[in-house]
């Protein structure tokens, strides 16, 4: 009589020769687990903290959005007349990206003010993740880490065409490198064609203003 272990590996040989296709393919399904397992288990953790930041500032974004009502921020629809000459050319100075979406922030401190802009999907583009899977880029970031110019500007653009839905642009005031109480400063949004300049006042560390929502295409 032969031991069980004997007759176990006998019929899983004869198993494996008679249905070789449904053995590789049993195999392959386990070998996939595997890779899948170790992977999820060996993931960087430095993704994870960084998904975990943006899942937290969009939290905070949304409690927010109430808040913005005494921001006191003024829209102005863009012609001949209202244009921002000094933020056009602060921009042609500094070669800042252009792209069916454009957003650029201006101001005249040497304070450190945060342009962000929230995808439709979610997704933040601001100076942790200046660029988006979607074709977002932050190409201009002024006065961070100590900067100290007098104009600078924050810049954000589509460098192909961007997805569609609803877009939210917001300003955090990051850090106070000056001695001034109040920080205004300027907007700009491209979407398509059309164009629109915003105006508020910042004046307490860490405040974000919620500036503009809109939908593309429009």
């Amino acid at each position: 009589m032969k031991k069980w272990w004997f007759r176990s590996i006998r019929s899983y040989t004869w198993f494996s020769f008679r249905y070789y296709w449904l053995n590789y393919l049993i195999w392959g399904i386990l070998t996939a687990l595997l890779i899948w397992l170790l992977l999820t288990i060996f993931k960087d953790p430095g993704l994870c903290n960084e998904d975990k930041e943006i899942n937290r500032l969009l939290r905070k974004i949304d409690r927010e959005l109430e808040s913005c009502c005494n921001c006191n921020i003024v829209e102005t629809e863009i012609d001949s007349l209202s244009r921002d000459n000094r933020l056009d050319s602060l921009r042609d100075s500094l070669d800042a990206c252009d792209g069916e979406i454009t957003v650029t922030l201006a101001w005249k401190t040497s304070d450190d003010l945060d342009l962000h802009l929230v995808e439709p999907d979610g997704n933040v583009v601001f100076y942790k993740r200046p660029t988006s899977p979607n074709g977002a880029k932050l190409d201009i970031d002024m006065n961070a880490d100590g900067g100290s110019s007098n104009t600078p500007i924050e810049n954000i653009c589509y460098l192909r065409v961007p997805p569609g839905g609803t877009y939210k642009v917001l300003v955090h005031f990051f850090s106070r490198n000056s001695s001034d109480p109040e920080i205004p400063y300027t907007v700009y949004v491209r979407n398509g064609r059309t164009e629109k300049y915003f105006t508020a006042v910042h004046t307490t560390v860490k405040d974000k203003h919620l500036i503009y929502e809109f939908t593309y295409p429009e």
